[in-house]
């Protein structure tokens, strides 16, 4: 019995909804143009602005909790491409570590709040082990300047900030 009972009032709460909508439905008609047309392109500007948050999310790439502002420029012909790090917070950056694709790495201990850092693409180093004589021999190695950029992780004691570059033309280029 509670099923049925259940049941009907479920039943009797849509029949109340359905009445309701349809009061509002033609009270809404009854309006004029005007206030159809405006209600009309509101609705649409939400369902834009909901479909584009749907479709095209922020990426999950890229994070920044360090507060680190980077800015990727395509250099000219002998400098190559460089980068501009700066730390936007109001904390110093220690043991600092910028790196780049194909495990390339520049380090520095300090980046003061408020400091601009800019890195040249042959600022970038990374261990090659070679064979010398049978013996393996660590050498350092600057990154090429035509090397291809497409992401630059900066690494401190406070956090981490993770950049997809896209590099900009220089003004005045």
């Amino acid at each position: 019995m509670t099923d049925n009972s259940a049941q009907d009032s479920v039943k009797a709460q849509w029949r109340a909804t359905r009445e309701r909508l349809r009061e509002r439905w033609s009270s809404f008609r009854a309006r004029s143009r005007y206030f159809q047309l405006r209600v009309l392109v509101m609705a649409a500007y939400a369902l834009i602005v909901v479909l584009t948050a749907l479709w095209a999310p922020p990426s999950s790439m890229e994070r920044n909790d360090i507060g680190a502002r980077i800015l990727a420029l395509s250099g000219d012909a002998v400098v190559g491409p460089y980068l501009i790090i700066e730390n936007k917070s109001r904390d110093h950056w220690q043991h600092v570590s910028f790196a780049i694709d194909q495990g390339y790495i520049a380090e520095r201990e300090l980046v003061q709040a408020g400091e601009k850092v800019t890195l040249f693409v042959k600022d970038f180093h990374k261990v090659v082990m070679r064979t010398r004589r049978g013996r393996q021999i660590p050498k350092k190695v600057a990154a090429p300047v035509d090397l291809p950029l497409s992401k630059l992780v900066v690494t401190t004691t406070a956090g981490q900030a993770i950049a997809a570059l896209a590099l900009e033309k220089k003004a005045g280029s």
